[in-house]
């Protein structure tokens, strides 16, 4: 991820620090995935004679909110700290709020699934654990 989410998030959490959400951003979703799990998608798609002419989303099965995944970020990261969350009006100074949360990126993965019975290689816990891992090698 050139943009760095995890990290944005995982240095608050290795520094002991606070993370404050607007209530909005907290339940906005957006489909991620794996890097192992999507490369598998792509093999998939371009070696499987049923994917020809077809078009499919290649990420988790639910999307997940970004509480949620700060809370698995956490969790991998042996995070103790605070999630708060809090109303957008009291969100002082931070252009990530500047954006409309309520409209969620969340895409449907099924047709990959059905079609062609994609399914993730690396449970969400150890996918978590090594994208943590690879952050902190980078910072």
């Amino acid at each position: 991820d050139r943009q760095r989410r995890l990290r944005n998030y995982l240095e608050r959490m290795d520094a002991g620090k606070e993370i404050v959400l607007s209530e909005a951003k907290a339940r906005w979703r957006w489909t991620r995935g794996y890097v192992e799990d999507i490369a598998a998608g792509f093999a998939l798609a371009v070696t499987d004679r049923n994917a020809v002419g077809r078009i499919y989303n290649i990420g988790e099965k639910e999307a997940e909110s970004e509480r949620d995944w700060i809370h698995r970020i956490g969790k991998a990261a042996g995070w103790k700290g605070e999630l708060r969350i809090v109303p957008e009006e009291t969100i002082q100074d931070n252009r990530s709020e500047r954006y409309d949360w309520s409209r969620d990126l969340a895409g449907d993965t099924g047709r990959i699934r059905r079609e062609l019975g994609y399914r993730e290689t690396v449970t969400d816990e150890e996918a978590m654990k090594r994208s943590v891992d690879w952050e902190r090698s980078q910072i």
